[in-house]
């Protein structure tokens, strides 16, 4: 099997590229940091997988998906984003994504998500079919609250009481890079840009 994992952060694709690798040893892994790159590759390789950031420097994720999908209709074709707004999630997969994964999924959900995609059905990380369910039975007046998961909890807990993201690393068995992309997923989700302005408006909207 090859796969292609598309990121312009090269921690990001150092990092998906090794868990993917340890999910499926035999793979071939290619990575590009942009969408050129990406084609370039798929137009030179027989490709079973990619897996595509949303939020690309020369193209968006979105779009990317769109022009894949109508040159390599067999592909399988995963999104991942540290963004959870569903209406992207949703165009993401009306252009021909046969699934999603939120950027801080763990080993365990790269692996599910390789198994169903790989047997034509959809996946959605776990913290998204959640979303979804809200969306659907949660007043419109509340939505408009971002919603914050269990492991952003975990971990700003530990945040407030002082702890490194090395340290919360080591406590939740995650590697630092998990913990500071969900470090600022919240700085983005709640508009804020420290950890103090982060737990008032937490606190203003009942979430703590």
């Amino acid at each position: 099997m090859q796969i292609l994992v598309t990121d312009d952060h090269p921690i990001v694709l150092e990092g998906v590229r090794m868990v993917l690798q340890s999910i499926a040893s035999q793979a071939v892994i290619h990575v590009a940091a942009n969408g050129k790159e990406a084609l370039d590759i798929l137009e030179n390789k027989p490709l079973d997988l990619v897996f595509l950031d949303i939020a690309l420097p020369d193209i968006n994720g979105v779009e990317l998906c769109r022009v894949i999908r109508s040159r390599y209709s067999h592909l399988k074709i995963v999104g991942f984003s540290a963004n959870q707004e569903i209406a992207i999630v949703s165009d993401f997969i009306k252009s021909g994504g046969n699934g999603f994964l939120i950027k801080t999924a763990d080993k365990a959900d790269y692996s599910n998500c390789i198994h169903t995609v790989l047997k034509d059905e959809l996946y959605l990380d776990p913290d998204l079919k959640n979303k979804l369910l809200e969306q659907l039975i949660t007043p419109k007046e509340i939505r408009n609250f971002p919603s914050i998961t269990r492991r952003e909890k975990e971990i700003l807990m530990l945040l407030m009481e002082g702890k490194s993201g090395p340290q919360i690393a080591k406590e939740l068995f995650l590697s630092p890079f998990t913990v500071e992309t969900h470090r600022k997923n919240l700085m983005q989700k709640y508009q804020v840009n420290n950890l103090q302005s982060l737990i008032i408006r937490l606190k203003e909207l009942g979430v703590i």
